[in-house]
Order: structure tokens, then sequence, then C-alpha cells
């Protein structure tokens, strides 16, 4: 994870911190994160966001494959496709 992943991971995890995970859980599928939160198994406020952020980048990466299907290939070339593991079909 980024160090400006981090930061903003902080931050919400400060926020989110506040509420307790049983009252946050309730609301987890009404915020969109249902997925998120049923295959991570998140036991408090901190694993979840980190499920979240994780999810975003990994989205993220995965849209870049939907992009250009060759792009796991350029990374692997590149020597850097460890880094990217949601670069992929």
């Amino acid at each position: 994870m980024s160090d400006a992943q981090t930061t903003r991971r902080d931050k919400v995890v400060l926020k989110c911190g506040l509420i307790p995970f049983m009252e946050l859980e309730q609301f987890v599928a009404g915020l969109g994160f249902f997925n998120v939160a049923s295959t991570c198994g998140a036991a408090d406020a901190t694993a979840l966001v980190n499920c979240i952020f994780t999810d975003g980048r990994c989205s993220t990466e995965h849209q870049v494959f939907i992009i250009d299907p060759r792009a796991q290939d350029s990374l692997t070339t590149a020597g850097i496709a460890g880094s990217f593991p949601c670069v992929a079909p």
C-alpha cells in the first residue's frame, strides 16, 4: 500500500474508529461494501477499512486490464507484475 493510501486509510480509521464496529457493521451493505465485508471477514473497523481500500485498488487495477488486455504482459516484461496482482483476467 502506498504512503498516500496509508495516510487516507489512517484518516478513515480515525473517524470510523469512533463508531463501535457492531453499529457500523449493520450499514455495510447499505454503504455498498456488502461484497467486501462478506469476503473479507473483518472483525473491526480497521480491518474493514483495509479491505475496502484493498478492494478499491484491486478494482482499479482490473479496470486497467479491461482497457488494455496486454497490461499484464507489459508489467511482467517490466518485472513489476507482482506489485499489481489484480491486473489479470
